[in-house]
């Protein structure tokens, strides 16, 4: 038995979701193998469980973790899920009279017991040596680049049909850019209308409808814009969607991988390619121009991002400490026995992985430029720059304007910092 692999999403209020890498060893656990798939039996969708946390202080409910099953018995990560709630005291499990810190957990992903997990420990070893898979407390917080190597392994491992690209999905989570209250974003549409102005359109279009013409209108701004598409009838108008979009008139010139449609017809996820990086954004002006586009073709696309969530990276998390041994194994130092510390000043990282809403990433870049403040129907935002595909010998880093809720930060952000979160990828057709 396996549960699906489901795609989770966090409600963690504040600063980005942070990840956790729990441990169990069934052979000295109080958690035995048949109350797991007892467990697992009884509820194949998803459970919960309580387990114990080394690194208790910084973690909250919405952040997540993995599940790593120790031994040499069809060990490696065998779930993966959410914490739903703050860690909490206890007795500890061992019986030792002592207190031990725990957190519940919702889990959705979870292997067989009594198979291999395809994230085994040898693969696990193989491919992320900079993490001792065997021996460490169950709890650990994982850094950005531990995650990304995880989460790279976990795509290529797993493809379940549901992580199939979303022709159904619709804006309501890509609204929760721009307010955290989406109700009141769609209770404004008249509002938005009102100050919004037609600036193109596009006749005998194919939508899921037939044959449509169709009219792109915007409100006013040079940095964030409220986009509305609407269909042209005889005798009305119909409002067919709205999205927000963070201005950019820079293109870029990337080559055209593939083109996922929305089951509409006029909206669609856009692949390219920039150097050795692929990249997937949400085409915002797709209808005007879905007879343009060819696979294998070069275009020019100028590509912004509005933040689902964003934080400064902590100035405690701006370095990584490693042992001799592991530095001069990653060609970091040449001495063994002294600790290294690598700076993350200028780490750049950016992972999409959801193949059901291509569209949406992770990051993690220094900020690239001034932030300014902005605003939009009252609401408050920072507008920056950030890197999202560093340099190589032919091209320059792609930078793009990152637009944030002012409601997401203790402070305004400098170029001092460092910046991490999810965003939705944007961007639109410069001819």
């Amino acid at each position: 038995m396996t549960m699906k692999n489901k795609k989770i999403t966090s409600k963690r209020v504040g600063n980005t979701p942070k990840c956790y890498l729990m441990r169990w060893n069934p052979e000295i656990s109080d958690y035995s193998l048949d109350k797991y798939r007892e467990l697992t039996a009884k509820h194949p969708e998803s459970f919960g469980m309580r387990w114990s946390i080394y690194d208790y202080k910084d973690a909250k409910e919405g952040d997540f973790f993995y599940m790593l099953r120790e031994g040499e018995e069809n060990g490696g990560i065998i779930i993966w899920g959410i914490f739903s709630s703050d860690p909490f005291e206890g007795e500890d499990w061992r019986g030792s009279g002592k207190k031990s810190h725990y957190i519940n957990m919702h889990c959705v992903h979870a292997e067989n017991a009594d198979t291999q997990p395809p994230l085994s420990l040898s693969l696990l070893e193989t491919e992320i040596p900079e993490i001792n898979w065997r021996k460490g407390h169950s709890g650990e917080s994982l850094t950005p680049e531990q995650v990304f190597a995880i989460e790279t392994l976990r795509a290529r491992y797993y493809n379940d049909e549901e992580d199939s690209f979303d022709a159904e999905a619709g804006h309501g989570a890509h609204l929760s850019c721009f307010d955290e209250d989406i109700e009141s974003v769609i209770a404004e549409i008249g509002k938005i209308i009102h100050h919004s102005k037609p600036y193109d359109s596009a006749n005998d279009v194919v939508t899921d409808e037939g044959i449509s013409d169709l009219t792109y209108m915007s409100t006013k701004g040079k940095d964030l814009k409220i986009h509305t598409i609407l269909r042209n009838d005889t005798d009305s108008l119909e409002v067919l969607a709205f999205v927000p979009y963070a201005v950019n008139d820079r293109p870029v010139r990337f080559r055209l991988v593939n083109v996922q449609e929305y089951s509409n017809k006029f909206e669609a996820v856009i692949t390219v390619k920039y150097g050795d990086n692929e990249l997937s954004f949400f085409d915002v002006e797709y209808g005007l121009h879905k007879e343009l586009y060819q696979v294998g073709e070069d275009y020019n696309f100028a590509l912004s991002a509005m933040a689902y969530g964003a934080a400064c990276v902590p100035e405690g998390e701006m370095t990584v400490e490693m042992s001799g041994d592991e530095a001069m194994r990653l060609h970091l130092s040449d001495r063994h026995d002294e600790p290294a510390m690598l700076s993350l000043d200028h780490l750049v990282a950016f992972l999409q992985l959801d193949k059901a809403y291509p569209d949406d990433g992770e990051f993690w870049s220094p900020v690239m430029s001034r932030v300014k403040k902005v605003s939009c129907l009252g609401r408050e935002f920072y507008r920056m720059e950030i890197c999202i595909a560093n340099e190589n010998d032919s091209l320059d880093n792609l930078n793009i304007p990152l637009i944030a809720r002012i409601s997401d930060f203790d402070k305004k952000p400098t170029m001092k910092n460092s910046m991490r979160g999810n965003l939705w990828l944007q961007g639109r057709l410069i001819e």
